[in-house]
């Protein structure tokens, strides 16, 4: 493999930083991931800034995960008040994937020698053997997702820090769980408000530096995000009327109406947001069962089903509504096909008419029972010690639970929402933000011509990252997904009106083979470019942006 070394000592310090953040693993749900802040840390005492002011780094306890799960802030204190934050997450998937290499997914140097000879031996990936063969290219569990960010972004503190009169202040802040339920970012709104309490601090922009992937056009792998995709999981508990195997018309089998929910909704076009080839991916079913304990000869009287559903601009009502809208259509359907192959046999068909209630109505009237609350709390407690049961399962649980106290009949549909929302965050220039849209197009411009490559600007990133949660703008719109979500208080804890509003985007790194064995990131833009780009952001972020305004 060849051997590569960045242009610039600002990149030999971004490498460096990474490289110690890639060989301290920090799995996601492991005591590496505990245990990373102590590394970071160790990192920032590195700086001199910090050793001589270790009271500017913060940690705070993640509530509501396994103990020990920390944020970590450095705080670069200049002159002023504008503020800019540098965040990213720490945590990683696992290294199971890697499989006879997985105890060398973390040294990329080792790491690399071993692919080769792996690739060379199977013939499997050319491409991958070709970019890190290369050197272009540089692997590890982490590299790209998404440490080298991170490392930039602290090469960047570093940098800055060795101005002792620079204008503005400079936050680094590093979460944990991003892969999970983002529960770090979602603490961190308290540590950000202490912090800007503690030093009368103004926060103009947060950076995100999350990785993109390679989709074929490097301008848009290679590019800052000035909005981003927001995701919410849309659940149905649908309820049906069971009877023996050989009575079924005496019955309505849940299993039937589930599926036709699922195909009614699977990648419905009306709820793709966007211009045509550029709109967000249609929905998706990701759950589809029964809820029998054991098999016997009666039809499912329960189903669950869960989508994934990805916004731009709508808000969790309207996504409800819209829903509901659909599943509607298909029950009625279903219910219509039903009883054509009744009446087929002669049977009676009965009038059907299947109700549709929000998991909101559907508490209301389990409120109604003398015994719901005290159960739902033993069972929110359990359910929150459940660390190997997914979210979906849980919110099922929690809405199965409701249905029983609120003595309602089948056939009926429960529509709520059964995971962590991510808001979406509209891109900076239709959020009045034309000044900051035109730093980014200015730094942009700047960078990519200082080094000859393409760098994008995309309105909208195509992937959930932890930037929903400082660039949202719609606190009031969220609380009807917070409503609608028996695992609020449950699992998912969140401040949703606390956590501190400041104009958001995404630079970070770019790859393949994102959360596989061949992950890599393209080595000169996250250790050259990237670096130089974040300095041109920051600079042009704390200066009077406001002075570009029209």
């Amino acid at each position: 493999m060849k051997s590569n070394l960045p242009e610039t000592p600002l990149g030999q310090r971004a490498l460096s930083h990474t490289q110690r953040m890639v060989a301290c693993r920090s799995v996601n749900g492991t005591s590496g991931e505990i245990g990373f802040p102590d590394e970071v840390r160790a990192m920032l005492m590195g700086i001199a800034y910090f050793a001589a002011r270790p009271d500017h780094i913060y940690e705070s306890d993640v509530p509501g995960t396994p103990q020990g799960r920390r944020n970590i802030l450095a705080l670069l204190k200049g002159n002023g008040s504008r503020t800019v934050v540098l965040t990213g997450h720490f945590d990683t998937v696992g290294v199971d994937d890697y499989g006879a290499l997985r105890d060398v997914a973390t040294d990329p140097a080792v790491l690399a020698e071993r692919i080769i000879a792996q690739l060379e031996d199977s013939g499997r990936s050319p491409e991958a053997l070709a970019d890190i063969q290369s050197g272009t290219f540089i692997p590890g569990r982490g590299m790209l997702d998404m440490k080298s960010g991170l490392g930039a972004g602290l090469a960047v503190l570093e940098a800055f820090s060795a101005d002792p009169d620079f204008d503005g202040n400079l936050i680094f802040l590093a979460s944990p769980d991003e892969e999970n339920q983002s529960a770090g970012m979602r603490a961190a709104g308290s540590l950000l408000n202490q912090v800007a309490q503690d030093h009368d601090l103004e926060y103009v922009l947060q950076i995100n530096m999350d990785a993109l992937q390679d989709e074929g056009d490097v301008a848009r792998a290679q590019a800052v995000g000035t909005g981003c995709i927001g995701k919410h999981l849309v659940t149905a508990l649908v309820v049906g009327r069971e009877a023996h195997a050989c009575y079924p018309l005496d019955g309505l089998n849940a299993l039937f109406l589930a599926s036709s929910l699922v195909r009614e909704m699977e990648c419905h076009p009306a709820l793709a947001e966007g211009d045509h080839g550029d709109a967000s991916a249609p929905p998706v079913a990701l759950v589809q069962n029964d809820l029998r304990a054991h098999y016997d000869i009666t039809t499912p009287a329960r189903a669950w089903c869960a989508w994934n559903m990805i916004t731009r601009t709508r808000t969790a009502g309207e996504v409800l509504s819209q829903c509901t809208a659909i599943f509607a259509k298909a029950l009625d359907e279903a219910v219509a096909l039903h009883g054509a192959r009744v009446r087929a046999t002669g049977a009676a068909v009965p009038d059907r008419e299947i109700p549709i209630y929000t998991f909101k109505d559907l508490e209301e009237q389990a409120a109604a029972s003398p015994t719901y609350e005290a159960q739902e709390q033993v069972l929110a407690a359990q359910l929150r010690e459940r660390e190997d049961l997914p979210m979906p399962a849980r919110a099922r649980l929690l809405t199965e639970l409701a249905w029983d106290h609120a003595q309602l009949a089948g056939p009926a549909v429960v529509i709520g929402f059964g995971g962590l929302s991510y808001p979406a965050v509209p891109p900076l220039a239709s959020r009045g933000e034309q000044a900051l849209a035109a730093l980014v197009a200015r730094a942009t411009t700047k960078v990519s011509a200082a080094h000859d490559t393409p760098i994008g600007i995309l309105n909208w990133l195509p992937i959930v990252t932890d930037m929903s949660f400082a660039g949202q703008d719609d606190a009031e719109g969220y609380h009807a997904a917070a409503d609608n979500n028996p695992l609020w208080g449950c699992g998912i804890e969140w401040d949703v009106d606390g956590f501190p509003r400041m104009p958001a985007i995404n630079a970070g790194p770019w790859g393949r083979d994102y959360h596989r064995s061949l992950e890599r990131a393209n080595f000169n833009y996250a250790f050259t470019v990237l670096p130089e780009l974040l300095c041109e952001l920051v600079r042009g972020s704390l200066g009077d942006v406001q002075a570009d305004r029209p």
